[in-house]
């Protein structure tokens, strides 16, 4: 069919034609709009449009990553299209069924409040949903409530909580393919392709007539889907059958192996799989189904899947199956080595010799035992790792089967145990999770803890959970979670765990805390513990009356310590040497307060960091604290305290900066006039003939000789070198080498090509050091004294001084080698007044074998003066820095956006991760700065720890909120406003909790 559309017609609305094709895809839309209309919205829009000429899959929108599209599928381009599809056609008994138990009674569930922001979302989604046919209005009896969880975008994602109706719900008993058989056939092949179904399972159409089931009330009325939503019980099986029957035939050829919406294409051959892959493709066109491109691999010859690596001729767990055991650390003290054993007893029965393997380590247990880990621990370590990831321990999960898992979680982290029963009904572990607790975790109450180790549980290993035979048994040791799913007030957080959940068929029981051994040693491991953990180590909670109060917790110990006829006894040894002081004990005598080593670090710190203590001095604060308190060490641990404080590091005054020695140009090195020069601007000068910038260009090496050019502080690269090319180089030629600062324009890309393809040496200098350009930086000043001389009654005539000037700088006797730089360039002197009196030239030889000789006598002055200036620097010890070593970076230079007065005098520390010389370094700084990451050692300051005042803990990784990171605000250091009228907008400028100023953004 065929219509005529006139030109008034295509006037108004301005048509979107696709001439290639032949089809009208859009029109009167700002560009991004099409993004919004739906096809079937367009439709019913436009109705006398024929359908055919409205393209429904208007394949011109297609996904901006078909350009990694391989040119083989080029054809299947319409599959990756990010275009929503129209409502699928009922496809008969692979519909979604909703199978209810006999005494299941309808029941309308409660209206939920909603923020402004959530009905804008609910309006969106029923506006979208109701255009493309996938929802309708519903006199349902049955209907669930709703609820909104944030999205990683900052969006609102409706969640259809149908707790209910999955309770009474009649479970599919369809399959999940057995893992081992699809692993078997991919390890058969030697080719991979990937890919993952878009939407997946509103691909499905609910079967007519069970729509009413599924519907849910929202403060805009009733709705019942037309498609299968997210969370229904049967939503897995419903979906693995509907693909296992469309892709029969591939599966039947052993051709594709397919997880839900994963699907894996293979071959023996490359040409077997892109023939195999097309075949797919083209059933996926005919079927309307859409796959995600982004997350799609075309060819390959190791493939992760379902947790295993899989190429040709073997498979193996991935290590985020075992990476809480491999990554197990060496245990470095008897209670670590405790732990390990421990959990390794869980399993023992799964163990051949176990006793013999673990002899070594059981050894280092006994009584009176010196702990020394030698070869025989590691090997047994070893050993016991390897037994502990492998058959028969670690065994090959199995979906025909129920799971079990045992959470736990503790204040440095969780930890999970995957279980499946053998034959005769040992539970053996089918995987392991430990991951530590990071940033605002860390401050989660316990309750939350117990329930974000089940949630990562879960997330980990969701391809055996989604769709279990019988509901999964979750193991906690926390009572409370086991009634997390019965009606409650929540949490925004807990509601989104809550959400989760209700993907998985799960059941929690409550088991005793001992009985919970491995999971609780996977949430406890070694490399979880911070070196600085104080409300963990310090103290005992008991003495927690009132944080950060050292003389509450010192008086709560001091009750309950006898002090009438023990005080003489517990002097200081320097009063009574051979007394041995209580251990754990605050005891106080006549003077001074004997402090235990708990709780020492914390004395340290009330008496340096608290506001009343000011961050002292080592001098100020040992008169403070021996005043009141002693213990055996307290000098040393007073001065190393201070010396390891990173505020005092950070804000104090330097009194003893970083002093690398100082290293001249080698001026014999380019005996030659401007052989190696320095480039630099002056700049902001008053507007002069349409100048208002100089370009100094002088020769670096012997003579000294200069150039002074007016340009503009705007020139680009180009008319940089375009000056240089007119004035030096018709005299002397292409340099070796150019030393400038790091302006735009001597750092260019233009300007670095040219430098290579004529090789030359770019030398420019560190961030915020001048010092390494110190001869164009003499020049400027001394450009700026003679202007300011001559030029004050007519600012706007400098430019017609600059010949004059450069004339007496190359004509004025240089105090390094006692010549003119004019003398050394040419081999006379300059005349610049008639009385001068000229020398004769001589002969051309002898003029020669004179010039020669001066210059070879300005070297060795050269020399002189830089061996004198060495001379003059103070002999101050230089210990080069390390890569991998942490430093302090001088902030004088920093354009910051918070106040300079208040400001720390330096920012991070930052590590070292390139020595460019022994004096230069290149930093790894935060990814929100932008400037130059090569710095001068006299910038930096070694960042000093001490065991006294703790290592500083690593910044906390961010929490991943549906795959967003999220970082906790410490402070708010600053605001402006942004934008005009409408568009206007308040920006903060955030300081995050765990890091340092330097990393605010």
């Amino acid at each position: 069919e065929r219509i005529i559309l006139g030109m008034p017609w295509m006037a108004e609305h301005n048509p979107i034609i696709n001439w290639r094709s032949r089809t009208l895809i859009g029109w009167d839309l700002q560009p991004g709009d099409m993004d919004k209309k739906h096809p079937e919205a367009l439709k019913k829009e436009f109705p006398e449009v024929n359908k055919t000429t409205i393209s429904t899959e208007l394949e011109a929108r297609i996904v901006k990553d078909t350009v990694s599209l391989p040119d083989q599928y080029e054809r299947y381009a319409v599959v990756f299209s990010e275009t929503d599809i129209p409502l699928p056609e009922h496809r008969g008994c692979l519909d979604h069924e909703i199978k209810l138990v006999e005494e299941f009674k309808p029941k309308k569930g409660s209206i939920y409040p909603l923020s402004p922001k959530e009905r804008e979302e609910l309006d969106a989604f029923l506006e979208e949903n109701l255009a493309c046919g996938k929802i309708r209005p519903s006199v349902s009896p049955q209907a669930a409530p709703v609820f909104f969880v944030a999205k990683k975008d900052g969006k609102k994602r409706l969640i259809q909580d149908y707790r209910y109706l999955n309770s009474h719900t009649v479970v599919d008993s369809y399959p999940l393919p057995d893992i081992k058989s699809l692993l078997d056939d991919l390890a058969s092949s030697s080719y991979f392709a990937k890919f993952d179904v878009r939407w997946g399972f509103t691909n499905i159409r609910i079967k007519a007539g069970d729509e009413w089931k599924a519907a849910f009330v929202t403060p805009r009325g009733v709705f019942e889907p037309l498609v299968m939503f997210f969370r229904q019980t049967n939503a897995p099986p419903t979906f693995q059958r509907y693909m296992n029957e469309t892709f029969s035939q591939m599966i039947g050829e052993r051709k594709v192996v397919i997880f839900m919406d994963d699907v894996i294409v293979h071959g023996r051959s490359r040409e077997e799989l892109i023939a195999s892959v097309g075949k797919f493709l083209q059933k996926c066109k005919d079927e309307d189904l859409r796959l995600k491109i982004s997350k799609s691999t075309f060819e390959t010859q190791e493939i992760d899947f379902l947790g295993y690596k899989v190429r040709y001729g073997q498979y193996s767990p991935c290590p985020v199956k075992t990476a809480a055991i491999k990554d197990w650390p060496v245990p470095t003290n008897l209670k670590e080595l405790c732990s390990f054993i421990g959990f390794c007893n869980f399993y023992r029965m799964f163990i051949a010799n176990f006793s013999q393997i673990a002899h070594s380590l059981h050894l280092l247990t006994k009584k009176d035992q010196e702990y020394v880990w030698g070869e025989a621990q590691q090997q047994a370590f070893q050993e016991l790792k390897t037994r502990l990831t492998s058959s028969p321990v670690l065994r090959l999960p199995d979906l025909s089967k129920p799971f079990t898992i045992q959470t736990d979680a503790s204040k440095l982290g969780t930890g999970a145990v995957l279980l499946q029963q053998d034959a005769a009904g040992v539970p053996h572990p089918c995987a392991y999770l430990s991951q530590a607790l990071v940033g605002a975790e860390q401050s989660y109450q316990v309750y939350d803890l117990e329930l974000l180790a089940v949630i990562r549980a879960l997330k980990v290993w969701r391809p055996y959970l989604i769709s279990p035979v019988e509901a999964t048994v979750i193991y906690t040791d926390h009572q409370n979670i086991t009634y997390f799913r019965q009606p409650q007030d929540l949490t925004a957080r807990q509601m989104h765990w809550h959400s989760i959940l209700q993907e998985y068929p799960v059941r929690f029981v409550h088991i005793a805390g001992k009985k919970n051994g491995a999971p609780d040693l996977l949430s406890r491991m070694a490399h979880f513990v911070p070196s600085v953990t104080p409300q963990l180590t310090l103290i005992p909670d008991s003495l927690n009356l009132k944080p950060g109060s050292f003389s509450v917790k010192t008086t709560k110990i001091q009750k309950k310590t006898p002090t009438s006829s023990t005080a003489d006894s517990q002097r200081p040894p320097e009063e009574t040497p051979k007394t041995a002081v209580p251990s754990g004990k605050v005891t106080k005598n006549k003077k001074r307060i004997y402090i235990p080593a708990e709780l020492r670090r914390d004395a340290l710190r009330e008496y340096h960091d608290a506001r009343p203590a000011g961050h002292p001095g080592v001098g100020a604060m040992m008169k403070k604290v021996l005043k009141h308190l002693w213990w055996p060490s307290i000098h040393r641990d007073v001065r190393q305290y201070v010396r390891g404080c990173q505020t005092c590091q950070s804000a104090k005054v330097n009194t003893h900066p970083t002093a690398p020695p100082i290293t001249p140009h080698d001026v014999a090195a380019s005996p030659f006039p401007f052989k190696q020069v320095s480039v630099d601007l002056v700049t902001d000068l008053p507007p002069a003939r349409g100048f208002d910038s100089i370009l100094t260009i002088v020769d670096q090496g012997l003579t000294k000789g200069a150039y002074f050019l007016p340009t503009n502080k705007t020139a680009s690269s180009a008319e940089i070198v375009t000056l240089y090319h007119n004035a030096v180089y018709p005299n002397y030629g292409i340099p070796d080498a150019v030393i400038s600062d790091r302006g735009p324009q001597f750092v260019s890309s233009f300007t670095q090509d040219l430098y290579s393809k004529s090789g030359i040496v770019m030398k420019a200098t560190t961030a915020y050091r001048p010092q390494s350009n110190g001869e164009a930086e003499r020049v400027n000043q001394e450009i700026g004294t003679y202007l300011r001389m001559y030029c004050a009654e007519k600012p706007d005539d400098w430019s017609l001084f600059l010949a004059d000037a450069q004339f007496a700088h190359n004509s004025r006797i240089h105090s390094t080698h006692g010549q003119t730089p004019f003398y050394l360039l040419h081999g006379y002197e300059p005349t610049a007044y008639p009385s001068d009196i000229a020398n004769p030239p001589g002969l051309a030889d002898d003029r020669l074998e004179q010039l020669v000789a001066n210059r070879d006598k300005a070297i060795i002055a050269h020399k002189r003066a830089q061996e004198a200036m060495i001379a003059r620097k103070p002999s101050l010890a230089y210990k080069k820095f390390e890569v991998g070593d942490k430093v302090w970076l001088d902030a004088r230079n920093l354009r910051l956006k918070t106040t300079r007065k208040l400001t720390p005098r330096r920012l991070g520390p930052f590590e070292i991760i390139e020595e460019i010389t022994p004096v230069v370094y290149k930093l790894r700084l935060p990814s929100a700065w932008r400037i130059h990451d090569v710095f001068h050692a006299s910038l930096l300051t070694p960042q000093v720890t001490t065991p006294e005042y703790g290592i500083p803990p690593e910044p906390p990784l961010p929490e991943l909120v549906d795959g967003e990171s999220e970082f906790e605000v410490k402070n708010i250091l600053q605001h402006k406003s942004v934008g005009r009228k409408e568009r206007k907008e308040l920006r903060y400028l955030v300081q995050w909790r765990g890091y340092s100023r330097a990393e605010s953004t």
